[in-house]
């Protein structure tokens, strides 16, 4: 009798432990599996910015090849060349952005972020 009332009482302490730790595992899975896919989203994004640049890379050379042929000697200053080398920094510092973003994201941890959404939880409910 004695032995069942023990069982009986250590079960109530193991329990919380069972679902606290089941808890953390799904969180750690589920946090994961977001992570992958916001991983993947940036590297797709990265790729198609970069698709961009031997178009833009193309055009500026042509247009440069144009003028050059003409006998114009300031390429620099006309506006379409600014414009074609404006958005070429333009995709660049996306670029930039976005190869950030994705250390970011690898640098990320489930418990970090835990932590961190508990916090604001209990900043919007002192608010």
């Amino acid at each position: 009798m004695a032995v069942q009332q023990e069982k009986h009482q250590e079960s109530p302490k193991k329990s919380p432990d069972f679902w606290k730790s089941t808890r953390k595992t799904l969180h750690a899975a589920s946090f994961g599996a977001q992570k992958y896919k916001r991983l993947v989203q940036k590297k797709m994004d990265l790729n198609t910015n970069n698709r961009k640049f031997p178009a833009l890379f193309s055009e500026l050379g042509k247009l440069i090849d144009d003028m050059y042929s003409r006998g114009e000697t300031d390429i620099l200053a006309r506006a379409e060349v600014h414009d074609l080398l404006s958005r070429l920094r333009a995709l660049k510092e996306t670029a930039v952005l976005l190869e950030n973003e994705i250390e970011n994201i690898k640098l990320e941890n489930p418990e970090k972020k835990a932590e961190d959404e508990t916090v604001l939880k209990d900043n919007e409910k002192s608010d």
